[in-house]
């Protein structure tokens, strides 16, 4: 018997795995070589792929798969994040893949399937089953917090290089849109897309247009505030690069927050390594006490 549920639970173990396996590389397009080298026999000469793109390849399955919780489950239920969370795919690329009502119906599919290998796996292995059951229930909303929190936290430490940057060819006597233009080659790989796409606005449209657009796409409340005071600058027909120069201060405190931020996580990760150590030493310090009372 005892045989029996060894194998049943290297069994669910293997399928587990591959499950979760193919759901990331679904979702986030982490493919292996060979799939990657088989894929680059269907390009075509330009380089470009024939028939529909990974991207689209991955939306169409997500769009099969939620499609009947979208369809008949989703309208009977009531949420109140989805403006926030449309956001958050949208500041994280996410949306490219899968949309709102998507995302929620692949999150209600997850939690019925972590509850179904819950009680699968209960009486293999409990503490294993609470893990899965815990990973499927908050694991996807977890990604998403963390994805949107290590971007943020990218964007703002690459925040005040981009002021210095706009400042500079703002004294230059450049228009603000040509100034971040020039900027676009030397900040962030995070901050190149929305800059491309604030240059496009702001001859297609105008500037004010254009900082408005970008201040909904970026969702920091520093960022947010300094395109605010651009745009009050530019009704009030003050020039911008004295707005620029008004942040000087605020751009060195932000310098300075960054690098406490460093040291703060630096502190924390050491003293998190230092529990598991401690512990160790003291179990091993205790085994021969434990076992002498044992034989006791």
């Amino acid at each position: 018997m005892q045989n029996t549920q060894i194998f049943f639970f290297i069994i669910v173990t293997i399928f587990f795995f591959l499950f979760i396996r193919n759901v990331l590389k679904l979702i986030f397009g982490m493919e292996n070589d060979s799939i990657h080298k088989r894929r680059l026999k269907e390009l075509n000469f330009d380089g470009s792929r024939i028939g529909q793109s990974q991207d689209q390849e991955t939306k169409a399955f997500l769009n099969k798969v939620t499609e009947p919780v979208v369809k008949y489950l989703l309208p009977n239920i009531k949420t109140m994040d989805s403006e926030k969370l449309r956001q958050n795919l949208k500041f994280i690329e996410w949306d490219k893949w899968i949309d709102v009502p998507q995302f929620k119906a692949l999150d209600i599919i997850l939690k019925i399937v972590g509850v179904l290998l819950f009680f699968l796996l209960l009486n293999v292995h409990i503490v294993f089953s609470i893990i899965v059951l815990v990973l499927m229930f908050f694991g996807l909303r977890f990604m998403l917090r963390n994805s949107v929190a290590n971007k943020k936290s990218l964007m703002f430490s690459q925040f005040p290089e981009f002021i210095r940057l706009t400042q500079g060819y703002l004294s230059a006597e450049m228009r603000l849109a040509e100034a971040i233009d020039n900027t676009i080659d030397f900040v962030g790989d995070e901050w190149k897309p929305y800059l491309k796409r604030f240059t496009i606005n702001a001859n297609l449209k105008d500037t004010k247009e254009a900082l408005r657009i970008l201040q909904e796409d970026i969702d920091i409340f520093e960022v947010k505030e300094l395109l605010s005071l651009i745009r009050v600058a530019i009704d009030q027909g003050i020039d911008i690069k004295e707005s620029f120069e008004s942040q000087t201060e605020k751009v060195r405190s932000m310098q300075l927050e960054i690098v406490m931020r460093k040291i703060e996580k630096r502190k924390m990760m050491g003293v998190l390594l230092q529990g598991p150590l401690l512990l160790t030493i003291i179990i091993a310090f205790a085994l021969p006490t434990i076992n002498a009372m044992m034989n006791i």
